[in-house]
């Protein structure tokens, strides 16, 4: 493998995703980069390795415990990282071992596959509804905002519905949670949108604890295992992963597979002979043009030998490419 001592800046604007991706690929399957605010993370972008490194247990998440610069969310740069939110949250996704299987175990008591399938006929529904209104606003060939109207509007609203989140406080929640994804935020800014966010989550908590309803939100609040409930922090972070990922990563999804399939009719006609299936079309697009690029931010537990050249020491952060990985010549 090319050793390369110098790493790679990353664009944060995201200008061409793809061809960084290649560009980084080409330098090895594991190799340095630096982030915004300076930060040197292990960009990984081999299929293979990824796939490995995803189900190591000597790879964490938790940066309270296996990463030394994280300084237990108390040193400068927790005060500082203009991207410190990816990493300072304290939900199940984020916790190590035990505490991520105490926290898995509270979680799952109120939100499980049988409690999400009973939304199929309201998801329908909005589904419809949307469907219709696109069909009315492009009467007599007007242009139609495909995303705007149907693929951030279906999510969006479904998640809302599901978090029991009042109507007039969804616009301030959705801004505030997009300045999260914004990696050209300076420090200022993304405190700002921190602070602002976590006060718009505890408004939030106040109005389901005084009104309580049958939604997410509800049962995460009085959920308890052996006496053991979720902390005032972990309530806010579990639902702050809940409301990112269950719309960010949709949205992308339906967009990026609806244009394919608008300027690919060959791949289109597949699908409507029964060559392929729309699942084939989920999965090809999740491949293709992955709902979320870059993943941050993983951390070394110990020392991990990638090959004979590459060692990613203990304490060391590792930034997942799922869009580099997606489209890896060979599945290396």
């Amino acid at each position: 493998m090319e050793i390369h001592t110098c790493p790679y800046a990353i664009d944060p604007t995201g200008r061409d995703v793809h061809a960084e991706a290649a560009m980084l690929r080409a330098r090895g399957h594991a190799t340095q980069v630096q982030l915004p605010g300076g930060v040197i993370a292990w960009m990984i972008t081999g299929y293979t390795l990824i796939k490995r490194l995803l189900t190591d247990p000597r790879v964490s998440r938790d940066s309270y415990q296996h990463w030394p610069a994280w300084e237990n969310g108390e040193g400068e740069l927790a005060k500082t990282w203009s991207l410190a939110i990816w990493v300072a949250d304290r939900n199940m996704m984020t916790a190590y071992g035990t505490e991520h299987s105490r926290l898995r175990k509270l979680v799952v008591k109120a939100f499980n596959a049988r409690s999400t399938a009973v939304l199929r006929p309201r998801v329908e529904q909005i589904t419809a509804d949307l469907l219709d209104d696109m069909a009315e606003a492009g009467r007599y060939g007007r242009p139609v905002d495909l995303r705007a109207s149907f693929a951030y509007a279906l999510p969006t609203q479904v998640i809302s519905e599901l978090l029991g989140i009042p109507e007039d406080l969804r616009p301030t929640l959705l801004r505030l949670v997009h300045g999260i994804f914004d990696t050209t935020l300076t420090p200022e800014e993304a405190e700002a949108n921190v602070v602002a966010l976590y006060d718009t989550m505890a408004t939030l908590l106040e109005i389901k604890r005084a009104d309580p309803g049958e939604d997410l939100t509800t049962s995460l609040i009085t959920v308890r295992e052996g006496g053991d409930g979720l902390t005032e922090r972990e309530l806010i972070d579990t639902l702050l992963l809940a409301f990112t990922a269950g719309h960010e990563t949709t949205v992308n999804l339906l967009d990026h597979a609806v244009y394919a399939m608008l300027t690919q009719p060959d791949q289109l006609a597949m699908v409507r002979s029964g060559e392929a299936t729309w699942e084939d079309v989920t999965e090809e697009t999740l491949r293709w043009q992955a709902p979320l690029v870059n993943m941050p931010l993983r951390f070394a537990v110990e020392d991990i030998e990638i090959d004979d050249d590459v060692t990613i020491p203990a304490g060391d952060p590792i930034l997942v490419s799922f869009g580099a990985a997606g489209r890896t010549a060979r599945r290396g």
